[in-house]
């Protein structure tokens, strides 16, 4: 494996010294400009390649470091950012899941990328569905979306493509992560049902079906927090025993 890091190398070097760097992304090719002009004319590359000499010290920091997009991903996990795209999320969560969608449309407008972070109240976070029992009563859509359904979810993200390129959500949810996950994908391949149920006047067939499952989970973006560790110890939302 170094022997092959070292080979590709000066591949590498050529790679980031022109003005153009190609990049394939989901069987598309995205073309980047590698050399930002300031605002005074001078011309700065996007990516800095070392200039170490000793193939020990470049060995070092390709295992260390390297170029973002390549292992072990400490300069980022895509070869570069969207451009267009602020690196900002909207968060948003609290009430029922009206309250919460008026919420995401308004922290979004005009913002041509739709970048939403997902709060979730306590009672989610639980894996508890609303109730009125005291214990519960008192915390639903408290300091988060209380969502317990699929229809929540749908209501949640209703009027948000979420398989267009520039939407992209992040859900903090941790312990239920498996079910609101399942949720949210159940959404968005919904959506592109109902988007070819009103373009094609009609329902999909099976095989029609199974094809817009399959591009929907391929398209959709977005993260989920599923880090159960830190709830326990750094929130004290166990849902687990420790």
């Amino acid at each position: 494996a170094a022997r092959k890091l070292l080979a590709q190398w000066p591949q590498m070097q050529q790679a980031y010294a022109g003005d153009e760097y190609v990049v394939k992304i989901r069987d598309k090719e995205l073309r980047t400009q590698l050399v930002h002009t300031t605002l005074s004319g001078n011309k700065i590359r996007k990516v800095a390649l070392p200039r170490y000499e000793c193939e020990g010290e470049l060995l070092k920091w390709l295992l260390l470091d390297n170029v973002p997009g390549s292992f072990p991903y400490t300069a980022g996990v895509f070869a570069f950012k969207r451009e267009g795209e602020d690196p900002t999320r909207m968060f948003a969560g609290e009430g029922d899941a009206f309250r919460t969608n008026r919420r995401f449309k308004l922290v979004s407008e005009g913002m041509p990328a739709k970048r939403l972070s997902t709060a979730f109240d306590s009672v989610t976070l639980y894996g508890n569905d609303p109730a009125v029992r005291p214990d519960i009563y008192g915390k639903v859509g408290n300091s988060g979306v209380s969502i317990a359904t699929l229809d929540d979810m749908k209501v949640l993200y209703g009027g948000f493509d979420l398989c267009n390129p520039s939407t992209s959500v992040s859900m903090t949810i941790n312990g239920p992560a498996p079910t609101i996950l399942a949720m949210f994908m159940n959404t968005a391949i919904d959506q592109q049902v109902e988007k070819f149920s009103a373009e094609n006047g009609r329902a999909p067939t099976d095989t029609e079906l199974a094809k817009i499952r399959e591009w929907a989970q391929a398209n959709v973006r977005g993260t989920v927090q599923a880090d159960i560790l830190k709830e326990d110890q750094g929130q004290n939302t166990c849902i687990f025993s420790t």
